[in-house]
């Protein structure tokens, strides 16, 4: 099973890289000739299609195992930052190498920027956790985090990683724009925990959800906002909308996505990666 995965995957890889090669072919747009250039370079579809890129394929991961809680973690800043438990030593390895590529300073999916970023004593609300490496990699800026996740396996992982942080709090529960017995709204958080000065939202296509559903009355708060805007064909315009009618300044991060994995994937084929937010 594993093998045809793999052999379909790579099929859609080539379809997508022919059809992007294809349609942009004449572009005028500079941020779309970069891409394409580098895609006919490198001969391959890759999530980022920039230089910077390859310099984590095969960056060396020192993968180490805590045989007490059967997962294995890296060590970064001295900190362990632990993986889901089932994962293999090489896919622990891929996906590190992939979570320090998304947050390089050149990635379309970095949620941070000059234009939004983390300040000391920020209290921050991650949606849509997983490992937990945007707040693992700004524990010395954060006063209080909230990570909400509700894949279970993370959740066990996360509160491996921040066992010893007492101004970290873990919820195991899904967001969405309304209110169910696993899942909370945006509004609900804020109201329990107060007023998050930075909220990072990537939930695999339920931001505009979050957003427009059950987050009204924390859009009115002072905050900041990075919202992954790639997982659906029309997100990247519908999230951009509901933050300027709730009188954000918006910009985005620089290049594009492509998504070729997903089994949903559509036009657009190279997509904006983070909206980023402010009042």
């Amino acid at each position: 099973m594993q093998k045809l995965y793999k052999f379909l995957t790579e099929l859609r890889r080539n379809y997508f890289k022919n059809r992007i090669l294809k349609k942009y072919a004449d572009t005028c747009d500079p941020e779309i000739r970069d891409i394409v250039k580098t895609i006919r370079k490198e001969k391959e579809l890759n999530i980022f299609n920039y230089d910077f890129y390859n310099q984590y394929k095969n960056r060396k991961v020192d993968v180490q195992y805590n045989r007490k809680s059967g997962m294995y973690y890296v060590i970064e800043n001295q900190r362990p930052l632990y993986f889901k438990r089932g994962m293999s030593k090489k896919e622990v390895m891929d996906y590190y190498r992939g979570i320090c590529a998304e947050q390089d300073e050149n990635s379309p999916h970095k949620y941070t920027s000059a234009f939004v970023d983390l300040n000391k004593g920020d209290c921050v609300l991650d949606l849509g956790a997983a490992e937990g490496n945007f707040v693992f990699q700004n524990l010395d800026k954060i006063a209080k985090a909230v990570l909400v996740e509700c894949d279970k396996e993370w959740v066990e992982a996360l509160k491996m990683t921040f066992r010893n942080c007492k101004n970290i709090e873990i919820i195991h529960k899904k967001v969405s724009g309304h209110t169910k017995s696993d899942s909370m709204t945006l509004d609900e958080l804020s109201n329990r925990y107060g007023v998050f000065d930075f909220i990072k939202m990537d939930i695999e296509g339920m931001e505009v959800s979050v957003l427009g559903g059950g987050g009204q009355n924390t859009l009115k708060q002072k905050n900041k906002l990075a919202v992954c805007a790639y997982h659906r064909q029309n997100d990247f315009r519908n999230i951009c909308k509901i933050l300027r009618d709730s009188n954000y300044k918006i910009s985005h991060s620089d290049g594009f996505m492509t998504l070729y994995y997903s089994w949903g994937y559509c036009k657009p084929y190279i997509r904006r990666g983070v909206v980023r937010a402010k009042k």
